[in-house]
């Protein structure tokens, strides 16, 4: 039985329905611990708040079902509320600056992705993902996504669930070979957010924070996809700084996966708490550094053929204590299903842990120090 940490996953629950903007997070000197130079570098991940235009000082615009969410998105600087009822996306919302797409309230907004796309096989001029992408936040500032459902195309068959199956469910589902659609993706981006939100049943990778630094994401729900194949269906953080993931909850999906943009850009200060994953975390060495993970669970069921939590090995280059990922006050389980017994790891309060290179089903966190003097490692309030 998975034992749940310190803020019970209840509290994530109602963190999808309830947030919207991103919130006010300061920073106490007194949290810091001089054992784990990292924390100065966490306690900045997310959106910069001093760095937001007040909402009122932006132009205000409500749309109804029917109206044209491309053309308005494309407008910088403005607070677009959507009223309640279902928006067809026929084609991709590319964000200006400085906008805001939000719903009055979860769950009275769903948008409905009814766009096609072969797998990409290179990047696009830009140098980014070239995905064809529902929400596309690229190289924009200051721009946020709130309580909206986001859905891909619900004429079509819901996707295979994992159930019992290994994670290469179906890589053409129902013979089709044009779903590769990403639902959210920030690339190049700085100061963005989604919050509040549920991402389901996307066609291919559910989000992508690509080459951007000072993203939130908060309270996000996330649950389906219909490629499942080993390269498919998966959270991606590539080249991606000073994040911050919190109250998720995310389902039937393949991986997240920290990877290197295709600059080469490594991730770095990226922070995740109060989330659970009921799929494993990658980390690609050298490509992944100075990472924290504090107060998830991760939850690896028997249809799922992987590890929890990895730190793929380059042997040209060993990690040293301050490039360390660090993980505090987690959950992470591997199941094995009903004949074998699962094991828990890195849910001591007493002891920092940090992620192994070349990591086995069972052995892969070592204890990396005491627990830190205030109880934390994200030293924000």
């Amino acid at each position: 039985m998975i034992r749940f940490v310190r803020f019970s996953i209840l509290l994530v629950v109602c963190t999808v329905s309830c947030l919207a903007a991103p919130q006010n997070r300061t920073y106490h000197n007194d949290l810091l611990d001089p054992a784990y130079p990292n924390m100065q570098e966490w306690a900045q991940a997310g959106v910069l708040l001093k760095n937001l235009t007040e909402t009122h000082l932006l132009k205000q615009v409500r749309l109804q079902p029917g109206d044209d969410l491309a053309a308005a998105v494309a407008i910088p600087e403005q607070v677009i509320t959507l009223t309640p009822g279902i928006y067809q996306i026929t084609q991709p919302l590319k964000f200006a600056h400085e906008v805001t797409l939000r719903a009055d309230f979860p769950g009275q907004v769903q948008l409905v992705v009814n766009l096609r796309g072969k797998r990409p096989t290179k990047p696009d001029a830009s140098g980014y993902s070239p995905w064809t992408t529902a929400l596309l936040l690229e190289g924009v500032n200051n721009s946020g996504i709130e309580n909206l459902t986001i859905v891909f195309d619900h004429s079509q068959s819901a996707p295979v669930t994992t159930g019992n199956k290994r994670a290469a469910v179906d890589s053409t589902p129902f013979a089709q070979d044009d779903f590769h659609v990403v639902l959210v993706r920030f690339s190049g981006s700085f100061n963005c957010w989604i919050t509040g939100c549920t991402l389901r049943d996307s066609g291919n990778h559910p989000l992508i924070l690509e080459s951007s630094n000072h993203i939130t994401v908060d309270g996000v729900e996330i649950d389906g996809t219909y490629y499942k194949d080993e390269v498919s269906g998966s959270i991606l953080l590539r080249g991606a700084d000073h994040c911050l993931l919190t109250g998720m909850v995310v389902n039937h999906v393949n991986h997240l996966i920290y990877t290197s943009d295709y600059a080469g850009q490594s991730n770095h200060y990226n922070v995740i708490t109060n989330s659970r994953f009921n799929m494993d975390l990658r980390f690609e060495n050298p490509s992944a550094k100075a990472n924290l993970l504090q107060e998830c669970v991760i939850a690896v069921g028997a249809w799922h053929n992987f590890p929890p939590i990895t730190l793929s090995w380059n042997k040209q280059r060993a990690s040293t204590p301050l490039e360390y990922n660090l993980v505090y006050y987690c959950t992470i389980t591997r199941d094995f299903g009903p004949s074998n017994s699962s094991f828990s790891v890195a849910d001591n309060p007493n002891q920092v842990y940090r992620i192994l290179a070349n990591s086995t089903f069972k052995g892969n966190v070592e204890i990396a120090g005491p627990a830190p003097q205030a109880g934390t490692l994200w030293p924000v309030k």
